[in-house]
């Protein structure tokens, strides 16, 4: 485990990793969910950034942790996506 501390010095990590976005973008989908009391549709706004194709869900009435507070919203919305993807 990395503790509070750990994770923020592995931020700097993380920044050199997705640097190389910055000129190509991830090719794969991804899926993008944000919690309505949260950050909402930013997630698919901060993930196209990086992604070609971005499919962004936004769950009415949740907040940050959207697989504790709504699995049944997050399991539905997976199950829907992978069967279209068939």
């Amino acid at each position: 485990m990395l503790g509070a501390l750990g994770v923020y010095r592995a931020a700097f990590t993380t920044v050199g990793q997705t640097e190389e976005l910055a000129s190509r973008k991830v090719p794969v989908p991804v899926v993008a969910v944000g919690g309505e009391l949260s950050r909402a549709d930013h997630v698919r706004a901060m993930l196209e950034t990086v992604a070609d194709t971005v499919t962004g869900i936004v769950v009415p009435g949740c907040g940050h942790f959207v697989p504790e507070e709504r699995p049944d919203v997050l399991t539905d919305a997976i199950l829907r996506l992978s069967a279209t993807s068939r």
